[in-house]
């Protein structure tokens, strides 16, 4: 299960296509190279969730084996600041995944405002 709060899930499955196969995307969109869904019958890929109590439920109801939560500081959550809010997103997700015996990756990013800035790329927050 992947659940993506910023890029849709078609982008996503082309670059997991890509990954899969070690194709070009340009050969997979032209249909030169068939993309065989039997592979990927058992991903589920979820867009446009933003608030981590209904990616919780969703999760809790499906049961899946692995979960990937993309990401994760562009989730809306309570929080009086930045930290506090991350703080409740990295304690539910973990009470989550031990509560349901599963794994789950939470992946980030540098902070938004230093995407695409040159030489910032490399500054956590």
């Amino acid at each position: 299960m992947y659940f993506s709060v910023e890029v849709d899930t078609g982008l996503l499955l082309g670059y997991i296509a890509k990954a899969y196969y070690k194709h070009n995307f340009n050969e997979i969109l032209s249909g030169k190279l068939v993309l065989n869904k039997e592979y990927f019958k058992n991903l589920f890929l979820y867009d446009g969730i933003s608030n981590l109590d209904t990616i919780i439920k969703t999760i809790e109801l499906e049961k899946p084996d692995v979960v990937f939560l993309d990401f994760v500081q562009n989730l809306n959550c309570p929080g009086a600041s930045e930290y506090e809010k991350m703080t409740k997103i990295a304690v539910d997700i973990q009470q989550m995944a031990i509560r349901n015996n599963m794994v789950v990756f939470s992946l980030s990013q540098v902070n938004n405002d230093s995407r695409n800035k040159d030489g910032a790329s490399t500054t956590l927050k």
